[in-house]
């Protein structure tokens, strides 16, 4: 589907402010007052919400209004879940599909993870965190398991933004962990690399669930 460059534009800054933090979970979306604010027709904003919706990054609640999606344990466990077995068949792929060039690609990611740890770049180097799991899924060549994974997307990209941002008091330990996975890739077994994944991604959904615990109990 074809959309206008106004609602483009709107979604594009829609979509950074949410995983910014800028636009809080919970938060109304007024398309009034954000066409004033953008500049724009309310005609764009509402388009622009319609796509976000569809990401599962606004939920549109019947006679009450467009808000940011709070993403419950519910739907991290969800997206958590299908991620793992999703990326568990990529990564049992990825031995016999990609190519070096394509390995260049995701060791370039990796070192750029590095440099954002220098940085204390958490923005940057979640990211990078959802790319590397992107480009992996692009380089295996599988077009069902790749469109299934990007219609997620970006509640995987939302979620990482808030595991980053809150519960990585070391955050090279994000480097190491991709380090390692890419290392998987290039010389394990498919069977093993399948395995790496799925622990990865399981240690990520208890380190999201166990801190949401943490802080109702605080």
């Amino acid at each position: 589907m074809e959309h206008s460059p106004l609602a483009d534009k709107v979604y594009e800054s829609l979509r950074q402010a949410i995983m910014s933090g800028k636009l809080v979970p919970g938060e109304r979306l007024l398309e009034a007052k954000l066409a004033e604010e953008i500049g724009v027709s309310r005609a764009p904003v509402r388009e622009a919400i319609s796509r976000l919706e569809m990401e599962g990054l606004i939920d549109l609640l019947p006679r009450r209004g467009s808000y940011v999606s709070t993403l419950s344990e519910e739907d991290a466990w969800e997206v958590y879940t299908l991620r793992a077995a999703l990326e568990g068949l990529a990564y049992g792929l990825a031995k016999e599909h990609i190519s070096e060039d394509g390995f260049a690609k995701l060791q370039a990611i990796v070192d750029r993870m590095k440099q954002c740890v220098e940085e204390g770049d958490r923005e940057g180097l979640s990211e990078l965190d959802t790319a590397f799991h992107r480009t992996v899924v692009e380089l295996v060549g599988h077009a069902r398991l790749q469109a299934v994974w990007m219609s997620i997307n970006s509640q995987i990209a939302l979620l990482s933004q808030r595991v980053i941002r809150k519960d990585y008091p070391d955050i090279a330990i994000i480097h190491k962990r991709h380090a390692a996975l890419l290392d998987h890739l290039r010389h394990s077994s498919g069977e093993d690399a399948a395995r790496a994944i799925r622990d990865h991604i399981e240690s990520a959904a208890d380190r999201l669930v166990f801190h949401s615990e943490t802080r109702e109990e605080s």
